[in-house]
């Protein structure tokens, strides 16, 4: 869609000023909508909102002249709350057009298609697809809104997509962040299962040996009492040798001699 807000001119922009037949409200409606026409066509649209406002104070059933109120509002509304509330106002006047059943079928149409085009505007796509769908029923051959309907209709595919991609995202998150839940917790209850190492004797000196060497279980005193035994048994055995030796002298210098030099 090349334009956002499409402004279907009615004649320039329903240049509808009637007869002189009507009540004295409908001529003085008719008269300010003709007004509204000429600066409308000017292009000075703040002097058409007021003229065409007048003309619907005049004669509220005057469906041509708040059709053209809208449309004046429409080319003066901006950025911002102010240019938001045009926007609004508009839309209020264009559906009341075209909701009531006294409006011709060409200009319910012509008001439904704006209607649509406001809604597109602020991607609001269900609104849209539906006053484009209730601008064709009043003319099936409005080829412009079932373009605009097409286009409403496949935004909203796109952003269901984007919608339901965000939800799957959203719950693989989800699982990722209860999976990783479970594996710390898992984690911490084997580090909460692991023995603690023993207590050392000493816990500020840090160089002591977990495994000490195994202590022989022998006192001092038993100690010295193995090596006193120790000593004595070498002593005595110093002397069993040494009174051999002397018995073995001695049996030498008695020996008889039978075969002399």
């Amino acid at each position: 869609m090349n334009r956002h807000i499409s402004l279907i001119a009615l004649a320039a922009a329903i240049l509808l000023t009637g007869c002189s037949a009507g009540t004295a409200e409908e001529r003085a409606s008719r008269r300010y909508n003709a007004e509204g026409n000429e600066h409308y066509s000017a292009k000075r649209y703040a002097d058409a909102e007021a003229s065409y406002t007048k003309a619907v104070d005049a004669d509220p059933t005057n469906f041509e002249a708040k059709y053209n109120l809208a449309m004046s509002m429409i080319r003066q509304a901006g950025a911002g709350e102010s240019g938001k509330k045009l926007m609004d106002d508009a839309k209020k006047l264009l559906t009341e057009v075209w909701q009531d059943p006294s409006a011709s079928p060409e200009l319910a149409s012509h008001a439904a298609y704006n209607t649509g085009n406001i809604a597109y505007n602020v991607e609001q796509w269900d609104p849209a697809i539906a006053a484009y769908k209730q601008a064709l029923r009043f003319n099936p051959d409005d080829d412009l809104a079932r373009e605009n309907l097409r286009m409403a209709q496949l935004k909203k595919g796109d952003q269901q997509q984007d919608q339901d991609q965000n939800k799957d995202q959203d719950k693989d998150q989800d699982k990722q962040d209860k999976q990783d839940k479970q594996d710390q917790k898992k984690d911490q209850d084997k580090q909460d299962q692991k023995p603690t190492p023993p207590q050392q004797n000493d816990p500020d000196n840090k160089e002591q040996p977990q495994n000490p060497k195994p202590q022989s279980g022998i006192s001092d005193e038993n100690a010295e009492k193995i090596l006193k035994a120790m000593e004595n048994e070498e002593a005595a055995t110093r002397r069993r040798v040494q009174e051999a030796e002397r018995r073995k002298a001695a049996s030498a210098g008695r020996r008889t001699v039978t075969n002399p030099w």
